[in-house]
């Protein structure tokens, strides 16, 4: 698969070349590149077919639901369930979604910046 992206074209008047974080050319910025979102990091699980239900780890020990939910605008979350062990949470979280379309766009988060960490986002294998 070619990396290669598109030309910006005119945009009229003189500006500051930018470059494009996702692969390194001046001439276009990262919004219209077609080239692969380099921070995109695959699910390692398989999914249970049929299932909805999500992982989400290495989330910042002081996250609130709130900020979950927040965090997954325009997925619908229906269910939250904290991983704890001895009543202290564990940096991670199980999140059962609404539909097929919702699945999708919380995958899409896995390896996204959340309080100053990287999320993972993964199927939950139970």
């Amino acid at each position: 698969m070619s990396r290669e992206c598109p030309e910006a074209g005119a945009r009229g008047g003189a500006r500051a070349p930018k470059t494009c974080f996702k692969c390194g050319k001046e001439d276009h910025i990262s919004r219209d590149c077609p080239a692969p979102d380099p921070n995109y990091v695959k699910p390692k699980t398989q999914r249970i077919p049929g299932s909805l239900k999500i992982v989400a780890g290495n989330l910042p020990f002081s996250v609130t639901e709130e900020q979950l939910r927040d965090f997954f605008k325009g997925v619908e979350i229906t269910d939250v369930h904290w991983f704890e062990r001895d009543g202290t949470f564990m940096g991670m979280g199980f999140l059962t979604v609404g539909s097929e379309d919702s699945l999708t766009k919380a995958l899409a988060k896995n390896g996204l910046d959340f309080g100053g960490r990287a999320i993972r986002v993964d199927y939950a294998l139970k």
